[in-house]
């Protein structure tokens, strides 16, 4: 996936789950400057934020409604997966790549 696909799908995301983008690309400096891995432990071995492709995100609504937290990751999760993304959860924010 390109970064033009990328952000294709993320915007497809957004027209189902209310989220803010909090973090997109990233320099090698800022990647070590924001404690992000140099690589991801993947078998293609890069931090997709290195090259524009993850975005680290937070629902919008679950800022505002703990209580509604469950049902905006599970639209995300379903969101995600139909555009060809996968959603990390890493606990204060949700960590969006290609699938």
């Amino acid at each position: 996936m390109n970064v033009i696909q990328f952000v294709q799908a993320v915007l497809t995301v957004v027209v189902y789950v209310p989220i803010s983008v909090e973090s997109w690309g990233r320099t090698p400096e800022h990647n070590a400057d924001v404690g992000g891995l140099p690589t991801a432990a993947r078998p293609d071995d890069f931090s997709y934020h290195l090259t524009w492709t993850a975005v680290d995100a937070f629902c919008v609504s679950r800022k505002r409604h703990a209580v509604e937290a469950p049902k905006w990751k599970k639209r995300a999760i379903k969101a995600c997966r139909r555009v060809g993304l996968q959603l990390v959860d890493e606990g204060d924010h949700w960590h969006i790549e290609p699938a």
